[in-house]
Protein backbone atom coordinates (compact mmCIF):
# COMPACT_ATOMS: atom_id res chain seq x y z
CA UNK A 1 0.00 0.00 0.00
CA UNK A 2 3.01 2.69 0.69
CA UNK A 3 4.64 1.98 -2.84
CA UNK A 4 0.87 3.09 -4.01
CA UNK A 5 1.23 6.73 -2.01
CA UNK A 6 4.92 7.04 -3.25
CA UNK A 7 3.54 6.28 -6.69
CA UNK A 8 0.36 8.64 -7.07
CA UNK A 9 3.09 11.72 -5.21
CA UNK A 10 5.49 11.05 -8.68
CA UNK A 11 2.53 11.13 -10.38
CA UNK A 12 1.23 14.19 -9.06
CA UNK A 13 4.26 15.76 -9.61
CA UNK A 14 5.33 14.47 -13.08
CA UNK A 15 1.93 15.88 -13.90
CA UNK A 16 2.22 19.66 -12.12
CA UNK A 17 6.28 19.52 -14.22
CA UNK A 18 4.51 19.05 -17.73
CA UNK A 19 2.12 21.71 -16.67
CA UNK A 20 4.67 24.14 -16.50
CA UNK A 21 5.33 26.66 -19.94
CA UNK A 22 8.53 27.78 -20.91
CA UNK A 23 9.45 31.37 -20.17
CA UNK A 24 10.96 31.23 -23.91
CA UNK A 25 8.11 32.26 -26.28
CA UNK A 26 9.88 30.55 -29.11
CA UNK A 27 10.10 27.46 -26.93
CA UNK A 28 6.91 27.45 -25.84
CA UNK A 29 5.81 27.79 -29.91
CA UNK A 30 7.38 24.64 -30.96
CA UNK A 31 7.59 22.25 -27.68
CA UNK A 32 4.48 20.71 -26.54
CA UNK A 33 3.47 20.51 -22.72
CA UNK A 34 3.39 16.99 -22.79
CA UNK A 35 7.01 16.26 -24.70
CA UNK A 36 9.39 13.59 -23.44
CA UNK A 37 12.58 14.86 -22.51
CA UNK A 38 13.67 11.26 -21.95
CA UNK A 39 13.43 10.56 -25.52
CA UNK A 40 15.96 11.54 -27.97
Amino acid sequence: MENNNKDTEIGRVKEEEEDEESPIEEVRLTVTNTDDSTLP
